[in-house]
């Protein structure tokens, strides 16, 4: 990734590039714990993008919105 970032700084223009996590589940799953919750609300509802500042938020939109 530091590759990545470092062609991105040097071939974008200063402050377009933006930086955010995406966990898709939310949540680590393991094969041998069943997670109830998770069979019943479905993974929807689940994942979340963490912004530059930390905060998670639920919109996964959030991380591709500024391309639009």
């Amino acid at each position: 990734m530091p590759m990545v970032a470092a062609f991105a700084e040097t071939n974008w223009q200063p402050g377009a590039l933006r930086v955010v996590g995406l966990s898709a589940l939310g949540r680590a799953l393991t094969e041998t714990n069943v997670d109830e919750e998770f069979v019943d609300r479905g993974p929807e509802s689940f994942g979340y993008v963490v912004l530059e500042n930390g905060r998670h938020d639920p919109d996964l939109t959030l991380a591709v919105a500024p391309m639009i």
